[in-house]
């Protein structure tokens, strides 16, 4: 019996946290011990846990201001993870970001400590970022969700590394309703922030009425922008078909139900709500950014991809799913393969026999 490990900063809404969930719940009923170690203070989890998944809560999760502060910051979550994993012995550390791997390797040396990269590197230019980076190259092995990520890792430790992409967890029916038996609603789902582009989706959707006026617009998520995105919706006259509706328990069902899935992000790690969406039969459009979609969605053939940053296509490829109900009832009968592509049972294969050592 292995004691597997995962390390992150919380359990809270969000990709990461949901990945880590249901790999835990797999994990721990293979038979081994599994335990969950956040940086952040207690908190409920966001997501369905397993009763035998452990919980260790450090409420050490703060901001830094400058490079001196986190510096600071991070030697105190070095000791902190020194006596826990010294408390708990565990096998193996699974952890969230690149920050906690080298934070992880730095507190015990002698544990096996795999990196799981979910953010876009890209988007991580600061001098903390770099040097964490380059640290990298200590942690024993690195999993990132697409080639892009790893491209921007040093090479001793893209030669270590392994990409693995999000499963799918959701559960849902074997038999998917027909595109044209859903809901004529163009579904958004993720946290409202800037980055999103939520902003764009609303101005796309603005000119959709066009072509069918019965065409509702559900955007789901919480965040930041919630307040911007309401008032837009406002400015653009939208308030009898465009809505935030804020998050949901049942994202299988809303899909489900949903025609079109759009998302129009300026960057991503790898986007879950798209896996989410392809697997549920939803006809999706997408921004062709980095990282993810370009290595979900094959243009025209499980989906359509877009230009960041412009209304315009957006607004072009969602018109032309709803004039051509062929082509997107096509699109989404494509993407559901990869129910079997990116199932869970298969991910979490990978995961386990990459972190703990397993060969052949």
């Amino acid at each position: 019996m292995k004691h597997i490990v995962f390390l992150n900063y919380s359990l809270q809404n969000g990709g990461a946290e949901r990945v880590i969930s249901s790999l835990a719940n797999d994990f721990v009923k293979r038979g081994d011990r599994v335990s969950i170690v956040l940086l952040d203070e207690e908190k409920e989890s966001s997501f369905y846990l397993d009763e035998r998944v452990r919980l260790y809560f450090l409420g050490l999760n703060s901001a830094s201001s400058n490079l001196f502060q986190s510096m600071a910051h991070m030697f105190k979550e070095v000791r902190a993870l020194r006596r826990l994993f010294r408390k708990i012995e565990p096998d193996v550390v699974i952890s969230f970001q690149c920050r906690n791997a080298v934070l992880a390797k730095t507190a015990c040396k002698n544990i096996r400590v795999i990196g799981s990269e979910r953010a876009n590197p890209e988007r991580m230019n600061t001098k903390t970022d770099k040097w964490l980076r380059k640290r990298s190259a200590k942690v024993d092995g690195f999993i990132f969700q697409t080639n892009g990520a790893k491209s921007y890792y040093p090479t001793e430790t893209q030669k270590k590394s392994v990409v693995i992409p999000n499963g799918f967890s959701l559960t849902v029916p074997a038999v998917l309703p027909d595109y044209r038996e859903r809901d004529k609603v163009i579904v958004a789902t993720g946290r409202l922030a800037g980055t999103k582009r939520y902003d764009l989706i609303l101005d796309a959707f603005a000119s959709v009425r066009d072509v069918d006026p019965d065409f509702r617009l559900r955007i789901f998520g919480d965040g930041p922008e919630e307040a911007k995105i309401k008032e837009k919706i406002g400015l653009l006259g939208l308030e009898g078909s465009a809505f935030v509706m804020g998050l949901t328990k049942d994202v299988a069902g809303v899909l489900l139900s949903s025609r079109i899935f759009v998302l129009a992000s300026d960057f991503e790690g790898m986007p879950n709500g798209l896996i989410e969406a392809m697997a549920c039969g939803c006809a999706c459009v997408s921004t062709d950014c980095d990282f993810g979609p370009s290595e979900l969605i094959v243009n025209r053939e499980n989906g359509l991809l877009v230009p960041k940053g412009d209304a315009g296509a957006i607004a072009s490829a969602l018109k032309e799913l709803i004039a051509d109900p062929d082509l997107a009832s096509s699109c989404a009968k494509s993407a559901q393969k990869i129910r079997d592509t990116h199932s869970l049972e298969k991910i979490a294969d990978r995961y386990y026999e990459y972190a703990c050592g397993i060969t052949g």
